[in-house]
């Protein structure tokens, strides 16, 4: 990111006294507005921000509205020596053979350089108000100890921010422009506070993802409500990525309970998230039944700004920064524990105690809930500082039910972490200007077809079948727009799993503007009539990992068939508002034109069916045929309901084709070519739409 410097020279005098007339400064509002003062270490040349607080003082107007400060807090930050003489009733602050000296009840004041060997220089100086003692403190304007002890000061109305800088160094002012900090909660119980927390708040909807921007202590904050679920929360992340380039991202609201030694209303921080669906099961022969145990991480991929691709890894580590300031303010929450621990993430709801106790021996989770882990991919792959924190708003283990005051709870607790990394972080550092909406040049007067692979195999011979071709990057997706039979076609790698496959499908819809979407590729087989090399039209797509479990007590096992399909939300253009739904269906049109095409293909069968989206990858063959039952899913795979979610919000039409490359019901193996046997039905399939549809 670029990193500018907003320069402010010196104040004049009358700017300066201005200072003095600020209400926002008063006893009573400086909290309120957000008033900052940063002083600068005159050896290290970095920036700390002074804390007021009672014991130490707060600042006040006094009846000549001149805001009166505790001399002695600034004078700490400026590493002076502080001496008071109670007969005469002065405060003296010395720095080596400088001192300036202040007098209760009087305007006047002196500073006075005592060089070896010399009789002190005295020079007596003038202020516009008296100094004063309140509660053993003297007070006095903070300008004018500044200014003596050769300090440069400014002040910035945009984010009532005072900065006292070593002469002749540039003051760093200007915050509002700032690479903003995000915040983040699903829904509107964990993000209203924090909205109403900013000072010139203003919404910025980008379609139909909600976005609030304003200011909190004097500095830029960006709340979110990133929806419920792992696409919702890539995509929105993803979004402000781009729009807005935050510094840094707090993701934050309610969770239910893992870790026996938690109650409701304790506070988790997260100092490492895992994605508690991306597992891969022990293969079992049919009629073994099911091991809920017999797992181990999968994990989800992340863009490496090392290896420079996309990696997959379980565990993703918080922000060292985020997660030592979160833990800093830990005593300023009363309503339960502040602990660190292992948010998990899923779109699945866990009421089994034994299930929830396994989670937490297997990798120590301390609560669950459905975007964190997302979200912590997306920062990855952006490169930005990530943070976690879930307050536990029920708890299975213990028969606590959802409490929803436990939204505000967490919101007050994050207000506090935000300011005190605005405050003792981003205030102490060069100011890093936030970059402008990402645009992309892509032109055309049609709008495109968006054709996707996860992987090389399942979109490079797409590709090399455009014309024309040109090659971007969003973020650290890659996208191909070219023609296919003289019509627009923009390919997408979407990179596997659900979290990438939802922000790369946003991101095309923000800069292609797709006419329709076929997402396709390899999987693997759920349905007994199907075998490899034989493709799934996607009558509808599922995500099987979305379901809640039954409750049920400890010690009285994980039944796997104990469970219902849960969904997870889109935007319904109707009901205006984010609708949950287990089944998405393939846009008609385009299954049609799928169906017409069936005789081209001839490495297998073309049949209708279920698509099963998740990012477990599963081997026990009763839990595939039991999906197949339950759901009549006809394959598994990683990204197809992801992106019909995402269509849907848009109001795009979708289809999933996919093509079964192993089936661990026979025990056939993964087979490389299936992944171009499938791109070229679906290029055909494509160029029947463009034929038929599109050129009509």
């Amino acid at each position: 990111m670029k990193i500018q410097k907003i320069v402010s020279g010196v104040l004049s005098v009358s700017m300066l006294a201005g200072m003095g007339t600020m209400s926002a400064f008063a006893a009573d509002d400086t909290q309120k507005a957000g008033i900052s003062v940063r002083v600068q270490d005159k050896t290290t040349r970095e920036y700390e921000a002074v804390v007021f607080n009672d014991e130490l003082g707060m600042p006040y107007q006094d009846e000549n509205d001149r805001t009166m400060t505790p001399l002695r807090t600034i004078a700490n930050a400026m590493d002076l020596e502080v001496a008071w003489n109670e007969e005469a009733k002065t405060a003296t602050f010395t720095r080596g053979n400088e001192s300036v000296v202040f007098t209760i009840d009087s305007n006047k004041y002196q500073h006075v350089v005592t060089e070896e060997g010399k009789n002190p220089v005295t020079e007596e100086l003038t202020m516009d108000t008296a100094a004063v003692q309140k509660g053993n403190r003297t007070y006095a304007p903070v300008r004018f100890l500044a200014e003596a002890m050769d300090y440069d000061v400014a002040w910035d109305e945009a984010s009532l921010t005072v900065t006292l800088a070593a002469k002749g160094e540039t003051v760093v002012t200007g915050y509002e422009n700032a690479r903003p900090l995000l915040l983040q909660g699903a829904m509107d119980i964990e993000m209203q506070d924090m909205v109403k927390a900013l000072t010139d708040a203003e919404t910025v909807d980008i379609d139909n993802y909600h976005f609030v921007r304003g200011m909190l202590n004097g500095y830029p904050v960006v709340v979110s409500r990133t929806e419920q679920g792992i696409s919702n929360a890539a995509v929105t992340t993803a979004l402000a990525m781009q729009h807005f380039d935050p510094i840094a991202v707090i993701n934050q609201g309610t969770s239910g309970g893992h870790d026996p030694e938690l109650h409701t209303f304790d506070i988790v921080l997260g100092e490492t998230s895992v994605p508690a669906s991306a597992t891969k099961s022990v293969a079992s022969a049919e009629g073994a039944g099911v091991d809920y145990k017999a797992i181990e991480p999968a994990g989800v991929y992340a863009y490496d700004k090392d290896q420079k691709t996309f990696v997959k890894k379980f565990e993703y580590k918080a922000d060292k920064t985020l997660l030592e300031t979160a833990q800093s303010v830990a005593d300023t929450y009363t309503k339960g524990k502040v602990v660190t621990g292992v948010i998990s993430s899923a779109d699945s709801w866990n009421n089994q105690i034994d299930r929830m106790l396994y989670l937490n021996e297997l990798w120590g989770s301390s609560t669950e809930e459905m975007e964190t882990n997302a979200v912590a991919q997306i920062c990855q792959t952006y490169d930005v500082s990530f943070l976690g924190i879930r307050i536990l708003s029920n708890t299975g283990i213990y028969g606590e039910d959802f409490n929803p005051e436990s939204g505000p709870a967490c919101q007050e607790y994050v207000l506090t972490v935000a300011k005190t990394y605005i405050d003792n972080v981003l205030k102490k550092q060069d100011v890093q200007k936030a970059d402008a909406a990402v645009v992309v040049d892509y032109k055309s007067d049609k709008r495109p077809i968006l054709l996707q692979g996860a992987m090389d195999i399942e979109m490079q011979d797409m590709v090399k079948a455009l014309t024309d071709t040109t090659e971007y990057t969003i973020g650290q997706w890659y996208y191909v727009a070219g023609q296919l039979d003289g019509y627009p076609v923009v390919v997408s790698r979407t990179e596997q799993g659900l979290a990438n496959a939802g922000a790369s499908t946003a991101l095309a819809m923000e800069y292609f503007n797709p006419v329709a979407v076929i997402n396709q590729g390899t999987s693997g087989g759920h349905d007994p009539e199907l075998h490899t090399f034989d493709i799934v039209l996607g009558e509808t797509t599922v995500p099987s990992a979305a379901w809640m479990t039954e409750a049920s007590a400890k010690g009285a096992g994980v039944d796997y068939k104990a469970m219902t399909m849960n969904g997870v939300y889109a935007y319904d253009k109707n009901q205006k508002t984010f609708v949950k739904e287990v089944k998405y269906p393939g846009d008609e049109t385009l299954l049609n034109c799928a169906q017409a095409v069936t005789e081209t293909y001839n490495k297998g069968k073309v049949v209708k069916g279920v698509i099963s989206s998740s990012d477990e990858w599963n081997n026990q063959i009763d839990r595939m045929l039991f999906l197949h039952e339950l759901n009549g899913s006809s394959c598994e795979e990683m990204e197809s309901n992801s992106v019909a979610q995402v269509c849907k919000t848009y109001n795009v039409p979708y289809l999933g084709i996919r093509i079964l490359s192993n089936t661990g019901i026979y025990g056939e193996d993964f087979n490389p070519e299936t992944g171009s046997a499938c791109q070229e039905y679906v290029l055909n399939v494509a160029k029947n739409y463009i034929q038929t549809v599109l050129n009509k």
